[in-house]
């Protein structure tokens, strides 16, 4: 990790848990592996677009980079190279991710090496692939008993970290584990259980729903999230590699009244080793509405400054592709920065996105947004659509998904 309205739009984004981004290195500390042994053969599952007759309905659209995206389905994906031009079948029939997905993450560390990782509510396993020229070959792994997917990240081709959601949970709470590889994702070992009845020493709290995490070295990291009925920003950081977690404390936006306002945090991204930005997100004053300020930092983490909070209606998006420049999308369009949210400037697109769902900024001119529209019945299929711009959000062509 949407979709709804006034203060049910605000609880519920803080129910869905998104999938975002953390990082981890080894260290000392005494791990559990898991009880998979994952199938690590390569395997080339490149099949001509025409002979692929059966897979059903899109269930996910992600552009890594301007040029190199991908179409996730129940069963196998589809990748394209040039920027949604023209777009290649990539599958293969052993391989089926499910029809109820339990969180969906894909993670690039380079134009080459990636993977993606699908949770399924069909059955308690998660299906990470990965590839290492770009989508052409990829290495299969199944894990048993992992069933949702909330982060995953790399921080090179062999070091990344996994973490999931059980089944476990309560009203403004859910359980979570954290698993760390090292050889690429072909084996993973367990490295922090944060349940209700089983916590390692030092885990997150199994109070509050956990947006992701993201890791700004091997050993310095922050966990998201928030409690629906508590004014607490939830904040956490990791110095161990993501063995330990304390609170970290982080000013309210000045503007912002700490009553009623059930803050909700979503992952720091970096972007460089000094600079980073998150954004927080609060009950608005009216019906539909709320607040985001965006969180900078120039010391590594160490201190955080709230920017000015703005106001959004509805269902929104945002990325930024510096400490500076950003965007936010919502029902009224798009507002563009150059200053880390001190300003902001409107930007009136020549289209309407419906059911907006992620935004990706390439550059400060070139950037992808995603929406999606769920089937109103059985009968119907979800409708996924793609749209690009490179005068900076002021045009915008919709890519065609269909091959």
């Amino acid at each position: 990790m949407k979709r709804a309205s006034g203060l049910a739009f605000f609880s519920l984004i803080i129910i869905s848990a998104v999938i975002v981004v953390l990082m981890v290195a080894e260290s000392s500390y005494p791990i559990r592996p898991t009880s998979t042994q994952p199938d690590t053969k390569p395997v080339s599952i490149q099949v001509p677009a025409q002979n692929l007759k059966d897979v059903n309905e899109i269930k996910y659209v992600k552009m890594v980079n301007e040029t190199l995206g991908f179409e996730i389905y129940a069963k196998g994906l589809r990748r394209t190279t040039d920027g949604g031009k023209t777009w290649g079948s990539l599958t293969y029939p052993e391989l089926t991710f499910g029809e109820f997905f339990n969180g969906l993450v894909i993670d690039f560390s380079s134009p080459k090496a990636g993977w993606i990782a699908v949770g399924s509510s069909d059955e308690p396993s998660t299906i990470v692939l990965h590839t290492d020229d770009g989508g052409d070959n990829w290495v299969i792994t199944r894990l048993s008993n992992i069933t949702g997917i909330i982060s995953l990240d790399f921080i090179d081709d062999e070091h990344g970290w996994l973490l999931a959601n059980t089944q476990g949970g309560a009203m403004g709470s859910f359980e979570v584990e954290l698993y760390a590889t090292t050889d690429g994702g072909n084996h993973w070992s367990e490295i922090m259980d944060a349940k209700a009845d089983l916590q390692t020493p030092g885990s997150l709290p199994f109070a509050g729903h956990k947006s992701g995490m993201n890791f700004q070295d091997s050993q310095n990291g922050w966990s998201t999230g928030g409690i629906g009925s508590s004014d607490d920003l939830w904040l956490y950081e990791t110095n161990d590699g993501g063995h330990t977690w304390k609170t970290q404390d982080i000013p309210y936006p000045p503007t912002i009244a700490k009553l009623y306002a059930y803050p909700y945090t979503s992952p720091p991204k970096f972007f460089s080793s000094n600079e980073g930005i998150f954004k927080a997100t609060f009950h608005g004053e009216e019906d539909n509405s709320g607040k985001v300020a965006f969180y900078s930092t120039t010391d590594s983490g160490k201190s955080w400054t709230p920017s000015r909070p703005i106001t959004v209606i509805g269902p929104f998006v945002s990325d930024f592709v510096s400490l500076e420049e950003g965007w936010v999308i919502d029902k009224n369009g798009i507002r563009s920065t150059i200053d880390g949210g001190k300003h902001w400037t409107k930007i009136t697109p020549n289209v309407e996105f419906t059911g907006i769902e992620d935004l990706n900024l390439i550059s400060s001119t070139v950037g992808f947004v995603t929406t999606f529209i769920p089937a109103r019945d059985k009968s119907s299929q979800d409708i996924w659509k793609l749209y690009k711009t490179k005068d900076g959000g002021h045009s915008w062509l919709e890519i065609s998904l269909i091959p």
